[in-house]
């Protein structure tokens, strides 16, 4: 596929111990899948100077061969197509049994450095040293030793509200904005790992935070929701929040309240990652509220950035954990397609919520499409990759 006029390869880290990739407009395998032998939830990061490296996380513990009981963050080289380099497993610094890496990674291209999050409740800063040499076809790389960041809280505990990163960090200027699993929102200097501000959002967080710069009033914004874990009454309801925070404080500046259901397997409330209007839709936010009011529902949510109040909203029946992803075309007009348990597949005209379009991919979509042109891409629990045309 090298040689082909616009080749784009899809890259997917699965749940079944593999790597796959595939040929964008056909689905053919481009190269044999990596097989890492361990779970992945989270989505892998590429390196952003275009360098041939994969970064990925394990999101259920496994015993290496030496016996330790972790689970471990890897750097694969696509040159060689194996694991350059790892850390993790137990983590002794770490202040929870469960070891994990659920969420996205990011490199500082500027100074070749590795920051993630992980469920195990640290925060990673690693200097990677990176020697890449695309003449020569060479890459290598010599990590300089973790730096670490935990917290705890007076609620936070092995048998009270747990503590870990589930989210992915949101990263400006010198902050990092990081939601968990107990409720608390944290800013973190990523220089100094200091903790800048904390602020309660309630309860157990999945979602990434969305971020907005007003660089003309010199503000920064965070819209990120909560789900239903530790605050559910004895028949499995409580309420949540989709809240919009100044980034610079942690001050809430609004919050929007909903009343969902959850049970030991399906956790309620805003478990994907609201996404920013552009073009026709600027102003406003689009977010999903699984199992509102109750077992199976699942509401998508148009907000008014400004003011939380609700523009539109549409009932898909069932509820999702998939992010919803936005479209534009030439003019600037924005298209949102969301996906949920069902299999559904939404196509939603962003500024109204009229549904211009539905198919069914057959089995649960938990993660989130990738979009490319006309293209998005995702997988199922159905054990199948995807690719549609818009």
């Amino acid at each position: 596929f090298k040689t082909k006029d616009g080749f784009t390869e899809v890259i997917y880290p699965a749940m079944d111990g593999n790597i796959y990739f595939l040929e964008l407009s056909t689905g053919k395998a481009t190269r044999d899948p990596i097989a890492l032998g361990v779970v992945t939830k989270g989505t892998a990061t590429l390196d952003p100077r275009g360098y041939p490296l994969l970064y990925t996380g394990q999101g259920i513990p496994s015993t290496s061969e030496e016996g330790t009981r972790g689970a471990w963050f890897r750097v694969v080289s696509l040159i060689e197509n194996k694991v350059l380099w790892s850390f993790g497993g137990r983590d002794p610094f770490s202040p929870r049994e469960w070891q994990a890496y659920d969420s996205s990674a990011m490199v500082d291209a500027q100074t070749d450095t590795l920051i993630v999050a992980g469920e195990n409740g640290l925060l990673y800063r690693v200097k990677l040293n990176t020697q890449y040499d695309e003449a020569a076809g060479t890459l290598a790389m010599s990590p300089s030793r973790p730096v670490k960041y935990r917290y705890g809280a007076t609620r936070t505990g092995e048998n009270d509200y747990w503590v870990g990163y589930e989210g992915s960090a949101v990263g400006w200027r010198e902050y990092l904005f990081l939601t968990e699993n107990s409720g608390l929102m944290h800013c973190v200097n990523a220089n100094t790992m200091e903790t800048v501000w904390v602020q309660d959002i309630w309860d157990d967080t999945n979602a990434t935070a969305a971020f907005e710069e007003d660089i003309e009033n010199s503000r920064a914004y965070l819209y990120v929701g909560s789900t239903l874990d530790n605050k559910a009454d004895g028949n499995g309801y409580g309420p949540v929040a989709f809240f919009k925070l100044d980034a610079t404080t942690g001050e809430i500046i609004w919050q929007k309240e909903f009343k969902v259901y959850t049970t030991k397997n399906v956790t309620g409330g805003i478990m994907s990652s609201a996404v920013l209007g552009e073009g026709n839709v600027e102003g406003m936010l689009f977010t999903t509220v699984a199992s509102y009011g109750g077992d199976d529902r699942g509401v998508i949510y148009a907000l008014d950035t400004q003011t939380g109040d609700t523009v539109w909203e549409y009932d898909m029946g069932n509820y999702a954990w998939s992010s919803p992803v936005m479209l534009y075309d030439a003019a600037g007009s924005g298209y949102l397609v969301q996906c949920n348990r069902k299999g559904n597949v939404y196509l939603l005209d962003g500024k109204t919520g009229a549904v211009l379009d539905t198919i069914n991919i057959e089995s649960n979509i938990e993660a989130s499409p990738a979009a490319y042109d006309n293209m998005i891409v995702v997988g199922t629990r159905g054990q199948r990759i995807y690719g549609i045309k818009l």
